[in-house]
């Protein structure tokens, strides 16, 4: 039996919310569940879909919340093609049974890592609990634990990220990329993700006396 399959539209995330208070503000807002656009049913489900979301970055897959997904703001305008960019996410697990992100893949990206918290973000109770190692610069990749009624943080200040490796094209700031993520329980779910616009703007170019 299939699950309902709705489309709604999320809040923008903030920079500095997300930088600074990643953790206290994603677990505020993982609760708030209404705000969620549907997705599979689960990998044994035959009638398994996927629903790209307009200008969104919450989501549900099964008992699993998706809130903050985003991509990293650039350094420069943009991510440059070939490069790579990091996207972020919290996930909250509803359910009685643990589950694991084990696979995501990005339209503009030709491969995507998930690489988990490297021993922060990940809070439950019992072993499901433990996160696999993996650090931002690292590339150990794996299965990222979402335990049984606890939740998993790929935020900066934990070490887990979404690497798009190889990007296809440039991604500006302020662009959404489709990302597909893959749960071994809950299914597959697909939805936009914007790229994230810098808190600061960047410096203005100082005149020259020569052009003055």
């Amino acid at each position: 039996m299939s699950r309902s399959t709705k489309v709604t539209r999320g809040a923008a995330p903030v920079g500095a919310l997300i930088h600074s208070r990643g953790r206290i503000a994603a677990a505020a807002l993982l609760a708030a569940g209404p705000l969620l656009t549907a997705c599979g049913s689960g990998l044994q489900a035959q009638t398994s879909t996927e629903r790209s979301v307009v200008d969104g970055e919450a989501a549900q897959a099964g008992d699993i919340l998706i809130r903050y997904a985003h991509i990293d703001s650039p350094a420069d305008p943009a991510h440059s093609q070939g490069g790579t960019a990091l996207a972020y996410a919290a996930f909250y697990n509803g359910g009685s049974q643990p589950d694991a992100l084990v696979s995501a893949s990005a339209v503009a990206a030709t491969s995507v890592d998930v690489v988990p918290p490297s021993g922060a973000g990940v809070s439950g109770t019992g072993p499901s609990a433990s996160p696999a190692a993996g650090t931002a610069g690292a590339s150990t990749t794996g299965p990222a634990t979402i335990p049984a009624g606890g939740s998993l943080l790929l935020m900066p200040d934990t070490g887990g990220h979404l690497a798009l490796r190889g990007l296809t094209q440039p991604l500006f700031a302020g662009e959404n990329v489709h990302l597909t993520l893959v749960f071994r329980n809950a299914g597959r779910c697909s939805f936009a993700a914007p790229v994230q616009v810098p808190s600061t703007p960047a410096p203005r170019p100082t005149p020259s006396k020569a052009t003055e």
